[in-house]
């Protein structure tokens, strides 16, 4: 077995950080660890120096191993909670909210017009694109007037490896029997193999390549997110999405890090947004603004409407 400095694995840890914010606990020290020695043996590389040279400079490189490393379990409609959650309350609030907003919009333009009011979510951490897909098919099986809407749903991880086979839509036989009867009836075509998802649902997501840390450096809220193609476009992120769905990912990060996601998915939520976390992510080690709703056995996290009322009511609780 290969020896590997102390000195040169720090080196490595530093470098992963730098990029990704990403820490590691000692077991996941083990992993990494591995992973860097099979990195190596696909890359014909027989020293860690030239491997840690290699991954200063190459892309895809540092990509591959950063999915290696952080690859977790991910399947359609993981914790169905949440999903439920999503589709009995969370769409109905917003839907109600938005079409007062869409009368608004009416009357001050003076009669109907051919525009359709956005509704806006992001997936970020995305992986393999079960989640998104499972918030779409959700969400357009909810909404009482679905072609009132204009559904812009922004998928996003740090892998274009994984996005990439999101972005195809076919799922093998395995993978899509956690999505319910009446969602593969609805949304999904059999082919040999596994099923593909309709191409109108296909449509609705934008894949976009992007990595969580750079929301500290965003300037004026405004992020550079890269297209499949290596195009990149320019979003402006504050105050901007309905719903976010940010699932087990906050564990790979050290808590400054942690804090500071929780900070910057506030600050791009619309006021009344909701935020979903994984089940091991709850909000209460931190400080945060967000109200915590109780919704079909789960907890979901909301931006006040009112900017300051959960400053104003934790300060009435404490009398």
């Amino acid at each position: 077995m290969m020896y590997l400095p102390t000195e040169l694995f720090n080196r490595f840890l530093e470098l992963i950080y730098g990029q990704c914010s990403l820490r590691f606990s000692p077991s996941r020290l083990i992993n990494l660890e591995t992973q860097l020695r099979e990195r190596m043996r696909f890359r014909g590389l027989s020293s860690y120096e030239d491997y840690f040279l290699l991954l200063q400079d190459d892309v895809e490189e540092f990509d591959a191993l950063i999915e290696a490393i952080t690859t977790k379990e991910t399947y359609f409609f993981r914790l169905p909670e949440q999903f439920r959650a999503l589709g009995k309350q969370v769409i109905p609030e917003i839907e109600q909210r938005l079409s007062d907003e869409a009368w608004r919009m009416m009357v001050e333009e003076g009669g109907p017009g051919p525009w359709k009011v956005p509704l806006r979510i992001w997936s970020a951490g995305c992986a393999t694109g079960e989640e998104p897909y499972s918030i779409a098919m959700t969400v357009m099986s909810s909404l009482k007037y679905p072609r009132a809407w204009q559904m812009e749903l922004l998928a996003t991880d740090i892998s274009k490896r994984a996005l990439t086979t999101a972005s195809l839509g076919f799922y093998e036989t395995q993978a899509i029997k956690k999505i319910p009867a009446l969602y593969q009836k609805k949304y999904l075509k059999i082919v040999s193999g596994g099923a593909v998802l309709e191409e109108e649902l296909v449509k609705k997501i934008r894949f976009r390549i992007f990595n969580l840390r750079t929301l500290d450096g965003c300037e004026k809220g405004a992020c550079n997110f890269i297209r499949l193609d290596g195009t990149s476009e320019r979003i402006e992120l504050a105050n901007r999405f309905h719903v976010i769905f940010c699932r087990n990912v906050m564990i790979y990060f050290d808590f400054a890090a942690q804090q500071r996601l929780v900070d910057n998915l506030y600050a791009a939520l619309k006021p009344g947004g909701y935020l979903f976390t994984g089940d091991s992510e709850l909000l209460h080690i931190y400080k945060h603004k967000f109200q915590t709703r109780a919704m079909e056995g789960t907890y979901i996290y909301q931006k006040p409407e009112i900017e300051g009322f959960q400053e104003r009511a934790n300060q009435d609780e404490r009398g």
